[in-house]
């Protein structure tokens, strides 16, 4: 399971995330620079309690920006039909800004520590599109 943890400086974010596998840690990365959610790289990965961790830099653009395609492509996946309408742009923009707040946030994180973070997945509840 992926969790994620959002620092906030303002104008950018760090994004730390934290993976049972370094496979799965490796994919989400993936997934987030695919998507255009960070342009940089991912940090050295620490191995800590059977737990790797590593960390992006990113803003809340982007971040919002990442999420409204993760659900358009979810429900294209889920319904195999296009996404369309302003309506339904609306919503996701919705959903996503909601899914940013819910990114667990605190000051001065260590990467070496355990800490408690939230648990982050890319299920959505489309009936509510």
């Amino acid at each position: 399971m992926t969790q994620l943890y959002l620092q906030d400086f303002g104008t950018v974010c760090k994004l730390y995330i934290y993976s049972d596998t370094q496979e799965e840690l490796e994919y989400q990365f993936n997934s987030f620079y695919n998507w255009q959610a960070t342009s940089g790289y991912l940090s050295d990965i620490d191995n800590i309690n059977d737990r790797f961790s590593s960390f992006i830099w990113t803003n809340r653009r982007k971040l919002i920006k990442y999420f409204c395609n993760i659900i358009e492509h979810h429900y294209f996946m889920v319904t195999g039909r296009e996404p369309e309408g302003e309506l339904f742009r609306r919503r996701v923009r919705e959903l996503a800004e909601r899914r940013y707040l819910t990114i667990e946030r605190r000051q001065g994180i260590s990467g070496k520590k355990g800490i408690n973070v939230d648990t982050y997945h890319l299920s959505c509840d489309l009936t509510i599109i």
